[in-house]
């Protein structure tokens, strides 16, 4: 980490863990009654508002580091080091909401989409203006290896907490799946379904 990062870090995540064991007996109790519904009602209260409060303090820092990206590294490396960054923010998140509600478990997928699918989003609207514009075939191919093969078959296989991005890794691959498609269609229907061969294409061999 250099320093920005570490005090970036240590407001987001240092901090804010340090308040969990004042509520952190408190939420036990409450997840150990949630099977009666208003414990259940109250319970996933505490959750919307812990990623209300989370998602304010997340989102103008990860508009920045991805803004970031974007003006300073190529399309591609955008994309990869955008989804690297949010997968590491996924994983954060993740350990920082069982830090206070230890006892989720299944309930906090549920819970966390509510936060980290409006992060993940800033990278889809940022590549998005790029990728439907894209006609470079080669480019466009090395794309939907990026975010199929290292992001959604390789990345999220490896690093548990991470699959908040995997819904927008997918819109993602599949606007790149459909501009590849149609570009490739257009450079067939240009390239050699209107093809006219010239007197010196045609004079062979000359």
């Amino acid at each position: 980490l250099n320093v920005a990062e570490g005090a970036e870090t240590s407001v987001l995540y240092v901090r804010f863990r340090a308040g969990a064991p004042e509520l952190r007996g408190l939420m036990e109790e409450m997840e150990a009654r949630a099977v009666r519904r208003e414990y259940g009602t109250l319970l996933s209260d505490c959750h919307a508002l812990y990623c209300e409060a989370r998602l304010e303090l997340l989102s103008p820092v990860v508009q920045e580091r991805l803004a970031e990206y974007s003006t300073q590294q190529s399309l591609a490396s955008t994309a990869r080091s955008g989804c690297a960054y949010l997968m590491q923010v996924c994983q954060l998140e993740h350990q920082l909401f069982e830090h206070f509600f230890p006892t989720a478990g299944a309930a906090a997928e549920a819970a966390l989409a509510g936060l980290l699918d409006p992060l993940c989003t800033v990278l889809y609207d940022l590549l998005r203006p790029e990728l439907v514009h894209l006609a470079e075939l080669d480019l466009l191919c090395e794309l939907v290896d990026i975010v199929k093969l290292e992001v959604l078959d390789e990345a999220l296989g490896s690093r548990a907490g991470s699959s908040g991005i995997k819904p927008t890794a997918q819109r993602i691959l599949a606007d790149l799946q459909e501009r590849l498609i149609f570009r490739a269609q257009t450079h067939l229907r240009d390239e050699v379904m209107g093809f006219a061969p010239t007197d010196e294409d045609l004079d062979y061999p000359a």
